[in-house]
Formats: structure tokens, sequence, C-alpha cells
């Protein structure tokens, strides 16, 4: 069964096209996503910091011109959002967890000390 990769995918590989200067892989990746999501800006951005690096500045320019006839901006921070939310939820669950063992740590202490105290008083009853 074959899976279709989601824009995640194809972002993750065109972010790698960028770092390593394949241009044609990330035509290919940007192509992806823009059938997936045209309106997906990260994806014209990327691409066009691409054919930046590479000099390529038609390309750079048509793109451009492109992202401004559709009216794409590039949100400042977009495509941390995703991947911070869930450090934070997993972070948080972390953290709950630890939090969780001291409360109970904490409980069981309180308990025996309850019940030494108890046990104490009826000993001075007799």
């Amino acid at each position: 069964m074959a899976l279709d990769p989601g824009v995640v995918v194809w972002k993750t590989l065109l972010t790698a096209c960028k770092t390593h200067g394949n241009i044609d892989v990330g035509e290919r990746a940007a192509e992806n996503i823009l059938k997936i999501d045209p309106t997906n800006s990260a994806a014209h951005v990327l691409l066009c910091n691409i054919y930046a690096s590479s000099k390529r500045w038609e390309d750079v320019a048509r793109l451009r011109s492109s992202m401004k006839e559709m009216g794409l901006r590039k949100i400042p921070g977009e495509d941390i959002v995703v991947p911070l939310t869930r450090l934070c939820c997993s972070f948080t669950l972390v953290v709950a967890q630890k939090l969780k063992t001291q409360v109970s740590y904490f409980l069981d202490e309180l308990s025996m000390l309850y019940s030494a105290k108890t046990r104490l008083q009826s000993v001075e009853q007799v």
C-alpha cells in the first residue's frame, strides 16, 4: 500500500533541498506542496531562497511576482508554531508526570506521618 506524503513531508524535503542546494528536487517538492496547498507561502519562500542561493535571480523575481499576484506573504515563525506546540505539549506531559510522582510521594509521606501519629496517640491512651 503506497502512502501519499503530506505537506509536512514535502516541506521537510524542501528545507533539506535549501540546505544542500538541490534545486531539481526542491522544485519537485515545492510543486507537490503547492498541489496540496496552493496558498502555502512557506513553499514559495523556501523555493525562492533556493533560487537566490543559486543566483537564479529571474526565477526569484518570477516567484516573488507570483506571490504578490496571489496576495501571499510569509508569516514570520509560521513553520515553527506546530512543532513548538507539539514540543510544549510533550514537555507539559513530562512535567505533569514528574509532578504527579512528587505529589504522590508527598501524599504517601503525609499518610505515613498520620498513621504514626495515630498509633502514638493510641499507645498513649493505653
